[in-house]
């Protein structure tokens, strides 16, 4: 089946206007330039008949409102830029705009806003990622062939001469934004941040040395990145002998590149380390393999459309935060305005590759502990990112039927070293959404999701979905290692009764290189009026299926791996309904054969501590620490229930599940 035709609109006709236009008809019938937005009209036509565009128009207003556009390419002065995203964004239309992607903060903030209002996106061009060497290197590096980083060079030393800022926008704050540093650089430390990931610390100085401008002309930072890997940054437009360079010194080999607005493999070198010359037969270039360039950003972001993915280098994951990092971090003459501390980004694309090691707590402090950020998408979710990995995202007022029993979960969830360590609602129980604190039997409702058990009739769907309600995240605290954060909810009858009110914590915590942890804490207080007794389908008569409590369901390849306990292993039909302080999952990965180990302890002051365990293997992973397995709990009218627990995910396998056991178990004592 041939890809479909996408229609594409282009605003503004100037210099990078050609370039868009000239990629968009290099990728053939794969999309076609459909029409473009011009102020000045003899422009705007010189521009369509060069470019055989049908439809032109006076502004992107006009446009919007008349066209059908699968992505409009902004290509105006960087002022306009926040403005006519937000309108294609209202329009549903997905936005590629040139960089910078906005002239402050509180622009961002709207843009950040409206994309999470529309779902729809608005991408930044930083076409420089998507050659086939940057592609190498990043490969190359997660699978941990090139050894760690340690040093980074980022130079974009360029010239630009006193005619070149007679054009009025540019060098002035209030219409480009800024200097070198937001209008010319931005491309090299995109390609440099691609690669090491988010830098953690930057100090920097930049001045107004020659050109006739209000913004910097030159600028330099040292930074340093969440695994202690430190970099340099120059940019100028001072420098007559132009060139773009990058650097990178790993622990087995140099890797650099030099070109000036674009380069191909034969702009890059690799030089091993002595003693590990093997490695050069990693780096082989293909002289065959397109430039770095807009073609490469514009096919990517249609294979994205082809496969209903999210595309890269959108304002919600990597363009938007550095942006914030560039104006909250680099010393410019001005310094730009905070907006509200609101990211609403999603987790990034997970990465791969990094070495094993004990799970336990590291007594040497290996600099690749990097710190924990806390991401909130207000009324939606919040996520906890471990450098580029994003560890955890909770989703506290979730899109949910209500034949599922609407709940908070935590999903995805991730290894350190970015491998999937959850399911979300899988098509044969869609109600399990990766970890969730979730009960079948309250009373005579369904606070699980589904059908009810019913002895004699079996699973039956009842009329009794209840819903945990949002209410408020009441406080979230962020350090380098460890995030935490409260919600309250309300549990709500499918028939609208108030029963319980919740107050629950979760907290991410750093343990090694290779694991971190998870804390849970709910304490839950019964407002109905009436005692209420908790239990599971055992309780009400079907034999081993005490499930209830808090439920983790694993990734479908985790299916038929191994279950362990501190005196004990086999599979989910062996370990069922035994009683545990604590289980492991060991699971394996597609693609890699790499093994994962989820954990859960149970606190020592729960009610029914140990507990029986619900757990599942040859049929898919799932792991449940089961209070109310084969004993009903009843919450008098008025009083309190509290359950905490610990769940520790690692890169390692069944024999560290002791070791991570300990490393949890004393997080859990905090």
């Amino acid at each position: 089946m041939p890809d479909p035709t996408y229609r594409a609109a282009i605003v503004g006709t100037g210099g990078i206007a050609h370039r868009h236009a000239q990629s968009i008809a290099a990728l053939g019938d794969r999309v076609q330039l459909v029409a473009v937005a011009e102020l000045d009209a003899d422009r705007a036509a010189d521009f369509a008949r060069e470019y055989e565009v049908p439809n032109v128009y006076a502004g992107a207003d006009e446009l919007l409102a008349n066209e059908r556009i699968d992505l409009v390419h902004v290509c105006t002065p960087p002022q306009t830029h926040a403005p006519l995203s937000i309108a294609a964004m209202r329009a549903g239309v997905p936005v590629l705009v040139e960089k910078p992607t906005a002239l402050s903060l509180s622009e961002m903030d709207d843009m950040l806003a409206v994309e999470a209002e529309t779902g729809v996106p608005v991408l930044t061009v930083f076409q420089h990622r998507y050659g086939a060497a940057a592609v190498r290197l990043r490969r190359l590096l997660r699978s941990g062939a090139l050894g760690r980083p340690l040093v980074a060079v980022c130079e974009t030393l360029w010239y630009r001469d006193e005619d070149y800022f007679a054009v009025p926008w540019r060098g002035t704050w209030d219409a480009e934004g800024g200097g070198p540093t937001m209008g010319h650089g931005i491309h090299q430390y995109d390609l440099l941040l691609s690669v090491l990931g988010p830098w953690a610390e930057v100090r920097a100085a930049a001045g107004r040395l020659s050109r006739p401008t209000d913004t910097e002309d030159v600028s330099m930072a040292l930074a340093r990145f969440a695994d202690g890997t430190l970099a340099t940054v120059v940019n100028s437009v001072v420098s007559p002998r132009e060139t773009s360079r990058l650097r990178f010194d790993f622990e087995l080999a140099t890797v650099e590149v030099e070109h000036l607005y674009g380069y191909s493999d034969d702009h890059w070198r690799f030089t091993p380390a002595p003693g590990h010359e093997h490695l050069a037969d990693l780096w082989t270039a293909d002289a065959a393999a397109p430039p770095s360039g807009h073609v490469l950003q514009i096919a990517a972001i249609l294979d994205a459309f082809d496969a209903g993915a999210e595309p890269g280098v959108s304002s919600r994951t990597r363009a938007g935060p550095r942006i914030r990092r560039r104006h909250l971090r680099l010393g410019v003459p001005r310094p730009a305005r905070r907006g509200r501390r609101d990211h609403r980004r999603p987790p990034v694309r997970p990465r791969h590759g990094r070495r094993r090691r004990p799970v336990g707590p590291d007594p040497q402090g290996d600099h690749r502990m990097s710190g924990l950020e806390a991401r909130h998408d207000i009324g939606t979710a919040l996520t906890v990112h471990d450098g580029d990995v994003a560890l955890l995202r909770y989703v506290y007022r979730p899109d949910t039927p209500l034949l599922e029993s609407p709940k908070p979960y935590l999903s995805p969830l991730f290894t350190r070293s970015g491998r999937p360590a959850s399911l979300f609602r899988p098509w044969d129980h869609v109600w399990h959404k990766g970890i969730a604190w979730s009960l079948p039997v309250v009373q005579d409702e369904n606070f699980w999701g589904g059908p009810t058990y019913v002895h004699g009739r079996h699973y039956v769907q009842l009329d009794n979905n209840g819903t945990q309600a949002h209410k408020e995240v009441a406080a979230i605290e962020a350090d380098k290692d460890r995030v935490s954060f409260s919600h309250d909810l309300e549990w709500i009858t499918q028939g609208g009764e108030r029963w319980f009110t919740e107050r629950r914590t979760v907290t991410a915590s750093l343990l090694s290189p290779e694991a971190w942890a998870l804390t849970f804490d709910t304490a839950m207080t019964n407002v109905s009026g009436r005692d209420i007794a908790i239990g599971s389908p055992t309780t009400r008569g079907r034999e081993n299926a005490g499930y209830g409590g808090l439920f983790w369901r694993g990734p479908r390849s985790f299916t038929d791996g191994t279950l362990v306990t501190a005196t004990a292993s086999g599979p989910g039909s062996e370990m069922r309904g035994g009683r545990h302080e604590w289980m492991a999952f060991a699971g394996r990965h597609d693609e890699d054969d790499a093994t994962s180990l989820v954990l859960m302890v149970d606190h020592a002051e729960n009610p029914m501590h140990p507990p029986q365990w619900f757990a599942r293997s040859e049929e898919f992973a799932a792991l449940n620490p089961a209070p109310f397995f084969s004993e009903e709990y009843t919450v008098a009218a008025g009083a309190d229930m509290r359950f905490r627990y610990g769940v520790g995910i690692a890169d390692a396998g069944a024999d560290a599940a002791g070791d991570l056991a300990d490393a949890v178990r004393g997080v859990l004592r905090v």
